[in-house]
Protein backbone atom coordinates (compact mmCIF):
# COMPACT_ATOMS: atom_id res chain seq x y z
CA UNK A 1 0.00 0.00 0.00
CA UNK A 2 1.48 3.63 -1.10
CA UNK A 3 2.09 5.83 1.67
CA UNK A 4 0.29 9.05 2.07
CA UNK A 5 1.56 12.23 0.13
CA UNK A 6 3.16 14.22 2.43
CA UNK A 7 1.23 17.59 3.48
CA UNK A 8 1.36 20.41 1.17
CA UNK A 9 0.01 24.20 0.62
CA UNK A 10 0.28 26.29 -2.21
CA UNK A 11 -0.31 29.95 -2.25
CA UNK A 12 1.57 32.73 -4.51
CA UNK A 13 2.50 35.76 -1.84
CA UNK A 14 2.09 38.78 -4.31
CA UNK A 15 0.51 39.78 -6.47
CA UNK A 16 3.27 39.46 -9.36
CA UNK A 17 5.20 36.56 -8.85
CA UNK A 18 5.07 32.51 -8.81
CA UNK A 19 2.98 30.58 -6.67
CA UNK A 20 5.14 29.01 -3.26
CA UNK A 21 4.59 25.36 -2.39
CA UNK A 22 5.12 24.43 1.12
CA UNK A 23 5.36 19.96 1.45
CA UNK A 24 5.92 18.15 4.83
CA UNK A 25 8.28 15.09 4.38
CA UNK A 26 8.99 13.54 7.67
CA UNK A 27 11.33 15.82 9.55
CA UNK A 28 11.63 18.52 6.96
CA UNK A 29 9.64 21.23 5.12
CA UNK A 30 10.14 21.53 1.16
CA UNK A 31 9.57 24.90 -0.01
CA UNK A 32 9.21 25.25 -3.74
CA UNK A 33 9.12 28.37 -5.48
CA UNK A 34 9.02 27.05 -9.01
CA UNK A 35 12.72 28.70 -9.90
CA UNK A 36 14.22 26.67 -6.61
CA UNK A 37 13.50 23.76 -4.14
CA UNK A 38 14.62 24.13 -0.42
CA UNK A 39 14.42 21.77 1.59
CA UNK A 40 14.58 23.20 5.76
CA UNK A 41 15.07 20.32 8.78
CA UNK A 42 12.47 21.01 11.14
CA UNK A 43 15.07 20.47 13.49
CA UNK A 44 16.64 23.53 13.14
CA UNK A 45 13.80 25.61 13.85
CA UNK A 46 13.93 28.13 16.71
CA UNK A 47 10.60 29.97 16.71
CA UNK A 48 7.38 30.10 15.29
CA UNK A 49 5.18 33.14 15.58
CA UNK A 50 1.44 33.05 14.40
CA UNK A 51 0.24 36.75 13.54
CA UNK A 52 -2.83 38.62 11.84
CA UNK A 53 -2.40 41.22 9.68
CA UNK A 54 -3.88 44.14 8.38
CA UNK A 55 -4.73 43.85 4.70
CA UNK A 56 -3.87 46.53 2.06
CA UNK A 57 -5.76 45.61 -0.83
CA UNK A 58 -7.33 42.97 0.96
CA UNK A 59 -8.60 42.02 4.30
CA UNK A 60 -6.62 40.43 7.13
CA UNK A 61 -4.79 37.75 7.06
CA UNK A 62 -3.16 35.73 8.91
CA UNK A 63 0.66 34.73 8.75
CA UNK A 64 3.49 31.88 10.15
CA UNK A 65 7.04 33.10 10.31
CA UNK A 66 9.75 30.50 10.79
CA UNK A 67 13.11 31.67 12.40
CA UNK A 68 15.86 28.83 12.08
CA UNK A 69 18.62 28.99 14.46
CA UNK A 70 21.17 30.49 11.79
CA UNK A 71 19.17 33.27 10.98
CA UNK A 72 17.29 32.57 8.52
CA UNK A 73 13.34 33.37 8.00
CA UNK A 74 10.55 31.87 6.43
CA UNK A 75 6.75 32.51 6.02
CA UNK A 76 4.02 31.69 4.78
CA UNK A 77 0.53 33.43 5.14
CA UNK A 78 -3.31 32.58 4.43
CA UNK A 79 -3.95 35.18 1.64
CA UNK A 80 -3.05 34.15 -2.25
CA UNK A 81 -2.98 36.44 -5.23
CA UNK A 82 -4.06 35.85 -8.60
CA UNK A 83 -4.22 39.36 -9.80
CA UNK A 84 -3.25 43.27 -8.91
CA UNK A 85 -6.10 43.01 -7.45
CA UNK A 86 -7.70 40.29 -6.69
CA UNK A 87 -6.59 37.61 -4.09
CA UNK A 88 -8.13 34.49 -2.73
CA UNK A 89 -8.33 34.12 1.02
CA UNK A 90 -7.22 30.10 1.90
CA UNK A 91 -7.56 30.27 5.32
CA UNK A 92 -9.17 26.61 6.00
CA UNK A 93 -6.05 25.42 4.07
CA UNK A 94 -3.44 27.47 5.77
CA UNK A 95 -4.84 26.78 9.00
CA UNK A 96 -4.28 22.83 8.41
CA UNK A 97 -1.52 22.89 7.07
CA UNK A 98 0.11 25.13 9.59
CA UNK A 99 -1.32 22.82 12.58
CA UNK A 100 0.86 19.81 10.60
CA UNK A 101 3.61 22.05 10.78
CA UNK A 102 3.87 22.93 14.54
CA UNK A 103 3.15 19.77 15.52
CA UNK A 104 6.12 18.45 13.31
CA UNK A 105 7.90 20.73 14.15
CA UNK A 106 7.65 20.15 18.23
CA UNK A 107 8.57 16.37 17.28
CA UNK A 108 11.84 17.73 15.46
CA UNK A 109 12.89 20.66 17.56
CA UNK A 110 11.05 20.30 21.09
CA UNK A 111 13.04 23.26 22.50
CA UNK A 112 11.37 25.74 19.46
CA UNK A 113 9.66 28.52 20.92
CA UNK A 114 5.98 28.78 19.86
CA UNK A 115 4.73 32.49 20.18
CA UNK A 116 1.18 34.09 19.21
CA UNK A 117 1.10 37.54 18.61
CA UNK A 118 3.43 40.55 17.79
CA UNK A 119 6.58 41.18 19.72
CA UNK A 120 5.83 42.48 23.38
CA UNK A 121 6.96 46.03 22.41
CA UNK A 122 5.93 46.06 18.66
CA UNK A 123 2.16 45.18 20.16
CA UNK A 124 2.32 48.01 22.66
CA UNK A 125 3.63 50.73 20.17
CA UNK A 126 0.80 49.59 18.19
CA UNK A 127 -1.50 49.25 20.97
CA UNK A 128 -0.60 52.47 21.99
CA UNK A 129 -0.69 54.48 19.10
CA UNK A 130 -4.22 53.28 17.68
CA UNK A 131 -5.28 54.39 21.08
CA UNK A 132 -3.87 57.78 21.03
CA UNK A 133 -5.46 58.34 17.25
CA UNK A 134 -8.94 57.18 18.20
CA UNK A 135 -8.97 59.28 21.30
CA UNK A 136 -7.49 62.29 18.70
CA UNK A 137 -10.22 61.62 16.51
CA UNK A 138 -13.05 61.54 19.44
CA UNK A 139 -11.93 65.27 20.56
CA UNK A 140 -11.65 66.68 17.43
CA UNK A 141 -14.97 65.50 16.99
CA UNK A 142 -16.05 67.15 20.34
CA UNK A 143 -14.55 70.19 19.68
CA UNK A 144 -16.61 70.59 16.48
CA UNK A 145 -19.95 69.57 18.30
CA UNK A 146 -19.11 72.53 20.68
CA UNK A 147 -18.37 75.05 18.00
CA UNK A 148 -21.81 73.74 16.23
CA UNK A 149 -19.92 72.48 13.39
CA UNK A 150 -21.77 69.22 13.00
CA UNK A 151 -20.56 68.31 9.76
CA UNK A 152 -17.38 68.66 10.55
CA UNK A 153 -17.26 66.91 13.34
CA UNK A 154 -18.43 63.79 10.86
CA UNK A 155 -15.53 63.25 9.26
CA UNK A 156 -12.87 62.75 12.43
CA UNK A 157 -15.84 60.50 13.59
CA UNK A 158 -15.78 58.53 10.32
CA UNK A 159 -11.95 58.41 9.96
CA UNK A 160 -11.91 56.82 13.48
CA UNK A 161 -14.52 54.42 13.13
CA UNK A 162 -12.64 53.43 9.97
CA UNK A 163 -9.21 52.94 11.43
CA UNK A 164 -10.72 51.23 14.15
CA UNK A 165 -12.51 48.87 12.38
CA UNK A 166 -8.78 48.30 10.54
CA UNK A 167 -6.79 48.44 13.45
CA UNK A 168 -9.20 46.89 16.37
CA UNK A 169 -8.73 43.60 15.24
CA UNK A 170 -5.11 43.56 14.59
CA UNK A 171 -4.20 44.62 18.41
CA UNK A 172 -6.64 42.76 19.69
CA UNK A 173 -5.24 39.12 17.54
CA UNK A 174 -2.16 40.36 17.89
CA UNK A 175 -1.87 40.16 22.08
CA UNK A 176 1.62 38.83 22.90
CA UNK A 177 1.32 34.89 24.85
CA UNK A 178 3.05 31.68 24.49
CA UNK A 179 1.31 28.68 23.09
CA UNK A 180 1.43 24.85 22.90
CA UNK A 181 1.11 22.43 19.87
CA UNK A 182 -1.77 20.74 21.77
CA UNK A 183 -3.35 24.31 22.65
CA UNK A 184 -3.20 26.20 19.51
CA UNK A 185 -4.61 29.86 19.10
CA UNK A 186 -7.54 29.86 17.15
CA UNK A 187 -7.78 33.78 16.52
CA UNK A 188 -4.40 33.21 14.68
CA UNK A 189 -5.61 30.48 12.40
CA UNK A 190 -8.93 31.40 11.52
CA UNK A 191 -11.17 28.74 13.65
CA UNK A 192 -10.42 25.47 15.20
CA UNK A 193 -8.44 22.84 13.34
CA UNK A 194 -10.22 20.46 11.62
CA UNK A 195 -10.01 17.20 13.25
CA UNK A 196 -7.06 14.80 11.60
CA UNK A 197 -5.39 18.19 9.68
CA UNK A 198 -2.09 16.99 11.09
CA UNK A 199 -2.09 13.81 9.92
CA UNK A 200 0.06 13.30 6.81
CA UNK A 201 -3.13 13.21 4.50
CA UNK A 202 -3.53 16.08 1.96
CA UNK A 203 -5.38 19.48 3.61
CA UNK A 204 -8.80 20.05 4.13
CA UNK A 205 -10.39 21.27 1.02
CA UNK A 206 -13.84 23.19 2.99
CA UNK A 207 -14.54 26.35 2.17
CA UNK A 208 -12.71 29.24 4.08
CA UNK A 209 -14.05 30.74 7.47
Amino acid sequence: MPADPPLAYSQNPRPIGFAVTFRLAGDRLVVDTMRRVDEINLAAVARIRLTYEAGKLSSGFYKTALRLTDGRAVSLTSISWSGLAQSNNQVGAYRDFVAALIEAVSRASPQARLEAGKPRFVWAAMAATTGALALAALYIAARAFMAGAIGAALVPLALGAVMIWQMGPVVRRNRPRPFTADALPDDLLGGAVSPGASGSGPPSRRAPA
